[in-house]
């Protein structure tokens, strides 16, 4: 929402802080944000990285479409480099 993608207070920090060993769906959720946070700042081999961990967890079918189009929706906001 605020823009920040990166550094300590960025969306990958706070989605990479998000993991939880007894609830997969949020996993699901924070691994399906980073793949499109990275993929839209053009980062493909860390997208990828997440693209495996969420596959692993049942890949894009595990994951609310909902969930998907806020992410983009807050990403078509932000240019991309």
């Amino acid at each position: 929402n605020r823009g920040l993608i990166d550094g300590e207070s960025g969306a990958v920090a706070c989605f990479e802080k998000a993991w939880d060993p007894l609830d997969e769906s949020l996993d699901a959720m924070s691994h399906a944000a980073l793949i499109k946070i990275h993929r839209h700042m053009n980062r493909e081999n860390a997208a990828e990285h997440h693209q495996h961990r969420l596959d692993t967890l049942g890949g894009w079918d595990v994951v609310d479409e909902a969930w998907g189009k806020v992410i983009d929706d807050h990403l078509d906001r932000i240019p991309s480099p």
